[in-house]
């Protein structure tokens, strides 16, 4: 099965914030039916941090309903399905944002800055089939890369993204930011390339999960990439 390709603009700008790791929380998921309550914790408390970083960084996932509180304070993602909460899952502790304690799942959550606006300049398409690796080659690799957007339809599977620097040049692990809709069912995820400091780079490498654990389909999915400098 093929997603619908999207037409998107060559160039075009979004509100992103700087985020930097502050501290965690318990978390877990829940099924629920639309339309859910608006969820609003205390101002400042770390609920209320934890609740506006995932948000940020991933309210815009498919079938993402919301959040809410747990009876002991943890945050609680909202979901119509759980295997989409197990590909989130998935997704989260692949981008060091969770991870499994003794007591549950654990949410590293980010504060909140003020945001800022970034040009970004289309340099290709690549179709990635589900649980495959895509990498887009990039031409004449100056001036340095300090970030890239990956946009997809959002029923794909995003998993994760890496660069591979000119000269195998050692540079901090890309760091998924941020993810936003675009259009009507678009969704981009921003990444840091070298910690924001950016880095001459040879290749943008985009994995993507399985949308179909137990079916015969194999989705292939039209991915556009952006960069900015």
């Amino acid at each position: 099965m093929k997603v619908q390709a999207m037409k998107w603009l060559g160039v075009f700008g979004l509100l992103f914030g700087n985020l930097g790791i502050a501290a965690e929380i318990p978390m877990y998921f829940q099924t629920a039916t639309p339309p859910v309550v608006v969820f609003n914790p205390p101002a400042k408390s770390p609920l209320a941090l934890a609740n506006e970083a995932f948000l940020v960084k991933y309210g815009a996932e498919y079938g993402v309903l919301g959040t809410t509180a747990g009876i002991q304070g943890q945050l609680v993602v909202l979901v119509n399905d759980m295997q989409i909460a197990s590909n989130l899952w998935a997704k989260m502790v692949g981008a060091g944002d969770a991870y499994n304690g003794l007591n549950g799942g654990m949410f590293r959550y980010a504060d909140y800055s003020t945001p800022v606006y970034s040009d970004w300049r289309f340099v290709g398409r690549i179709q990635i089939p589900e649980n495959n690796i895509g990498r887009l080659v990039l031409l004449n690799g100056t001036p340095a890369v300090r970030g890239f957007l990956v946009v997809m339809d959002n029923q794909c599977v995003f998993s994760k993204a890496a660069v591979e620097t000119i000269n195998n040049v050692p540079v901090q692990a890309t760091q998924l930011i941020s993810s936003q809709k675009v259009g009507y069912t678009g969704i981009g995820y921003e990444h840091l390339v070298n910690g924001g400091a950016g880095a001459l780079l040879s290749s943008i490498l985009v994995t993507m999960g399985v949308h179909h654990p137990s079916g015969p389909w194999n989705q292939i999915c039209p991915v556009d990439i952006y960069i900015r400098h």
